[in-house]
């Protein structure tokens, strides 16, 4: 006969062992779900496949996520970040930096990263908490160079206002044009032994990327102009 103090009893004996098998599985769940080890796996599996400036990039954007969390970024877990926390993130960015263009570089970095460690779990569940995102509710500057803008750049007019070192500025920008966007860092490492065959070939100091740029007679008459003697440098 089985009343209720006899299931009782019986449940009592039972209970202690499956509390300890659920309590371990919470904590093995905890473990693997907490963001701060996930990401740290994360950017020791995307060594060596992305530029060291772009782990460090994302190295930044993860100490300002803990320093936004505070005491709650060992316990911050991938389910917490959804769309009201990177509303809330973004605001926090926001107030922390005067450009927003500072703010939106934390917030894409970290999205990156974030992205990155969703794929390296195996049991992601896919969400998209930064999906729509825009910096402060502004629309991204175009970075394009107006036509009329370019044509007042390559104007000889221009040329004959400027001073010696302000014309070594527009020789590097208008330099940077015909290189198709060519970042001022590479401009910078730029060396003769990376010009043959009417082509400039290097690797892009930020991604790591080949890049093969051909060498217009533009391009050719600003380098003659800046070559010096036993320097490796296009630009000395």
């Amino acid at each position: 006969r089985t009343g209720r103090r006899g299931r009782r009893h019986g449940h009592a004996r039972f209970f202690p062992y499956y509390r300890r098998k659920i309590n371990k599985q919470s904590m093995r769940k905890t473990r693997e779900t907490r963001l701060a080890p996930l990401l740290e796996r994360t950017l020791k599996a995307l060594k060596g496949q992305l530029s060291p400036r772009t782990l460090e990039n994302y190295r930044s954007s993860i100490s300002k996520v803990k320093r936004f969390e505070g005491d709650r970024w060992e316990r911050l877990g991938v389910g917490d970040i959804d769309r009201r926390w990177s509303d809330r993130y973004a605001l926090w960015l926001a107030k922390q930096h005067e450009k927003p263009q500072t703010a939106d570089c934390y917030l894409r970095n970290f999205r990156a990263v974030y992205r990155h460690a969703l794929a390296l779990r195996a049991d992601s569940e896919g969400g998209k908490p930064f999906e729509g995102y825009r910096s402060c509710g502004s629309r991204p500057a175009k970075r394009a160079l107006p036509k009329e803008e370019a044509r007042r750049l390559l104007s000889p007019g221009l040329r004959e206002r400027l001073s010696e070192r302000l014309l070594e500025v527009l020789d590097i920008l208008l330099f940077i044009l015909y290189a198709r966007g060519m970042a001022f860092n590479d401009v910078y490492e730029l060396r003769w032994q990376m010009v043959a065959d009417g082509h400039i070939r290097y690797r892009r100091s930020k991604t790591g990327v080949f890049i093969d740029v051909l060498v217009v007679p533009e391009l050719e008459r600003i380098m003659r102009r800046y070559r010096r003697k036993g320097s490796p440098y296009v630009f000395p």
